[in-house]
């Protein structure tokens, strides 16, 4: 059963596009009890998120969060972020870093938290973050995207040659 479950909702959630309104109605009719599995959640914020649903995305994934820890929910989370200066972005900046505590060798989490600090323009705290979980990080693809992260920290600084670095090797990352 969760196995069908769980590709009847991928199926619904990706058939309907970028549509808000088909999103919601589909999440709707969701049974609570499911809301929360990790994989329903994650994709659902998701579709959330690429429908432009910040908000409803966020609120998801903490939900999910707080029922059970997934990697793919703290992606989801990590791409909900409020707009910077927000009171949002900061709530989310002080969730991750409670979590950060109690996960403290988390990569997708340092990531996440470092990606918040960024746009937050946290300079100290994002470059803190992401190096973590650049040390941290076993998959390739995150250590790439890491990698670019820290590069538009150090562009953002005007530290292009250490922007320039971290440009270098995320694109060996993908090569090698």
């Amino acid at each position: 059963r969760p196995e069908v479950l769980r590709l009847a909702y991928e199926a619904l959630l990706s058939e309907e596009g970028h549509d808000p309104e088909a999103i919601r109605r589909v999440w709707a009719e969701v049974p609570a009890a499911d809301r929360t599995q990790p994989y329903i959640a994650a994709r659902a914020a998701t579709a959330f998120n690429a429908s432009g649903l910040h908000d409803e995305a966020r609120v998801i994934a903490e939900e999910a969060l707080r029922a059970g820890w997934d990697e793919r929910v703290v992606r989801a989370y990590r791409d909900a972020a409020g707009p910077a200066g927000s009171a949002t972005l900061l709530a989310q900046i002080e969730n991750c870093e409670g979590w950060l505590r109690e996960r403290p060798n988390d990569a997708e989490l340092a990531f996440a938290l470092g990606s918040l600090c960024l746009r937050q323009k946290l300079w100290g705290k994002a470059q803190r973050y992401l190096e973590q979980a650049l040390s941290d990080a076993t998959d390739s693809a995150m250590v790439r995207d890491v990698h670019l992260k820290l590069a538009q920290l150090h562009e953002a600084l005007g530290q292009d040659a250490k922007a320039a670095g971290h440009y270098r090797h995320s694109a060996l990352v993908n090569i090698l």
